[in-house]
């Protein structure tokens, strides 16, 4: 596993596309940087060993077809020459004479067919490790907020509905469809952001799929990172852009030699602090965030376009006081500038040494050797030192080598796998490692205990109105009751979860309090819950229960008298599939519950027994193949923030 989230594209059998993330997640209010990396699959040696076979069957085939001409001549010539004494004997020899030249040209022409076929297999091969030409490329990205039109009404909408691309999941086409409030917009129309998207491509990534849109995914046309978990609705949905980055030039006429690999460094400026994070487990809604890399390849006279699409995982801001911002999806699509793009060059290895460098050559291996020297002599009295010690305190053999070892081979620094496979990649480690998060270290910062009970009592006075603490009024313990009747108690194990933490908890039943029921059945599952703001409400959320979306969920059974319950839910944590912590909008909010599902049946042995034998020593009993019971739900919020942890990649 690397440390890094790197997506890999095979753009041909030759191209391959490959981007480290700086980050994953990326957070609001800091900037996107990654490294792109264009790498040539063919071989700098293969290359030119399949040149010279093929330059060498070249000149054997001229040769050969020279000869084959001058024989020929010659031949004919002396036919001609030659008399002929009676018809019997100019038909003999005319025959001799013909079947030795047939013979000769079928054997010729044999070889030079082998090699022919010789020839074209290579030039097959050699295609694979000839230089590639490019002659532009370009990274982009696109955030898109989409929705169930039935669930969320855009009529209400002030200022989203003014600049949008609509994408709606009845139609076969795969184009983007621009409307302005469902009017087209036209060809010159200053005011649209079709101007700032360049792609004809499909506008979901790991969003909401249709489909339609799943069809179109195993084609080469669209090389497309899914997420999957939302394929199949035949749902129509809207999607509108929340932001935009321009399209940003990474090169102009590259030139790419076998083996040779191009690294670029592209960074954006800094993320507004109110964006929205990225949100895809829902069926209903979806909030998504995409790159753009398009490549133009020069294949003979022909330029052929290469363009791939890959979802960005962007987090909540959370401020050092465990603050968010309320994003605003209702307003005007999010430009921003142009990222900067730099190339990363090798550096320079193979030169030509020069006078000043052999001498300081020299005078470095001299410096070396006589570190290596006291380094020798160091180790030498560290073990006279070790032995001596021992002479008083015996110590296992075991732990003297191992202290020994420890000495002489100190543990090097954890150097970053994925980013130094080939040379030239410390350049990338050095850019990617000198960006800090700083929402990092506010989220790791929230564990500290004493940091709970100043947010609780001061807040943000500043900022009432836009920043929301989320860690406030935390609780480690809940009593569950139903009609006023105890149930159980419910103990977590920390007052807040993060996206990279199991959620482990403790059900506790005290007996003198449940006279009436008891517990025989637990089922606990962690849900999240989208609360619609009642002014975008669709004509199909009208008088309806928020209904959650189940992420995971374990199972207990138990007819014992059994005291306590230890649950634990395992939140997803693959580099690819991560929760979106709570956030809100002016749209909806997102909420995390704890969802308890208990099985209820009175305390009673009569109602779990029954007789099945009696005589006049006794009667016995057995237990019930078939128990009915009462189902009682409860729903306990809990508070998940995003991780303070980078997922990295596989």
């Amino acid at each position: 596993m690397h440390t890094h989230r790197i997506d890999t594209f095979l753009l041909s059998e030759n191209l391959r596309l490959e981007i480290v993330h700086e980050s994953n997640p990326f957070f609001a209010g800091e900037p996107i940087s990654m490294v792109i990396r264009l790498r040539h699959l063919g071989s700098g040696q293969e290359y030119l060993k399949l040149k010279r076979k093929i330059e060498s069957l070249e000149e054997s085939l001229n040769y050969s077809l020279e000869e084959n001409n001058d024989d020929s001549t010659s031949n004919l010539s002396e036919s001609k020459n030659k008399s002929r004494p009676s018809d019997e004997q100019s038909w003999s020899m005319k025959s001799l004479l013909s079947s030795l030249v047939t013979n000769n040209d079928q054997e010729l022409s044999a070889e030079d067919k082998a090699k022919k076929e010789l020839k074209e297999h290579l030039l097959k091969s050699i295609e694979y490790h000839k230089p590639i030409q490019l002659i532009t490329g370009y990274i982009q990205m696109s955030g898109f907020f989409q929705f169930d039109s039935s669930i969320i009404s855009d009529a209400s909408f002030e200022s989203l509905g003014k600049k949008k691309i609509r994408s709606e999941a009845s139609t076969t086409s795969n184009a983007i469809q621009p409307s302005d409030f469902g009017e087209p917009i036209k060809e010159f129309d200053n005011s649209s952001i079709l101007k700032y998207v360049n792609s004809d491509y499909n506008l979901v990534n790991n969003g909401l799929i249709s489909k339609s849109e799943n069809q179109i995914l195993g084609s080469e046309s669209a090389n497309l990172i899914v997420n999957g978990l939302n394929v199949g609705n035949s749902v129509d949905f809207n999607s509108y852009p929340i932001s935009i980055i321009p399209q940003s030039l990474l090169f102009s006429e590259l030139y790419l030699e076998p083996d040779e690999v191009k690294s670029f460094h592209f960074k954006t400026q800094a993320l507004p602090k109110d964006l929205p994070p990225s949100y895809n487990h829902s069926n209903t809604i979806s909030i998504n965030y995409s790159m753009k890399v398009g490549l133009n390849k020069l294949i003979g006279k022909d330029i052929k376009q290469e363009l791939v699409k890959f979802p960005v995982n962007i987090a909540s801001y959370v401020s050092p006081l465990s603050e968010q911002y309320t994003a605003k999806l209702d307003s005007e699509t999010k430009i921003l500038n142009e990222g900067s793009v730099k190339e990363l060059k090798k550096s320079i290895v193979n030169r030509r040494v020069s006078t000043v460098s052999v001498s300081s050559t020299h005078s470095g291996y001299s410096k070396e050797g006589n570190d290596n020297l006291e380094l020798m002599q160091e180790l030498k009295q560290s073990f006279v030192n070790l032995v001596e010690a021992n002479s008083t305190n015996t110590k296992d053999i075991e732990e003297l080598v191992d202290i020994q070892i420890k000495k002489q081979f100190p543990e090097p620094a954890s150097p970053d796998e994925d980013l130094r496979m080939e040379t030239g990649n410390n350049d990338i480690k050095n850019y990617l490692n000198k960006h800090d998060s700083k929402v990092r270290k506010n989220i790791a910062n929230l564990y500290n205990i004493d940091s709970f009970k100043g947010i609780t009592e001061q807040g943000n006075d500043n900022n009432k109105e836009i920043l929301i603490p989320q860690i406030k009024n935390l609780q480690y313990s809940y009593q569950i009751n139903r009609n006023g009747q105890y149930i159980a108690n419910l103990v977590l194990s920390k007052p807040f979860y993060t996206t990279t933490d199991d959620i482990e908890m403790i059900l506790k039943f005290d007996q003198s309090l449940s006279q009436k029921f008891k517990v025989t059945a637990v089922t606990a599952s962690l849900e999240s819950f989208e609360l619609i703001s009642p002014a975008f409400n669709g004509a199909g959320s009208d008088n309806k229960r928020p209904k959650g979306n189940p992420i995971y969920e374990t199972h207990v059974i138990s007819f014992d008298e059994c005291n306590t319950i230890p649950l634990k839910i395992l939140l997803p944590k693959s580099p690819a599939t991560q929760l979106t912590g709570q956030f809100k909008t002016d749209i909806f909010q997102l909420k995390w519950m704890l969802v308890f599902k208990f099985v209820l049946i009175p305390r009673e042995d009569d109602y779990i027994l029954e007789q099945f034998y009696e005589d006049k020593k006794g009667h016995l009993l057995h237990a019930k193949e078939n128990v009915e019971g009462e189902e009682f739900i409860c729903n306990i919020p809990i508070t998940l923030l995003p991780s303070s942890y980078a997922y990295g990649g596989w």
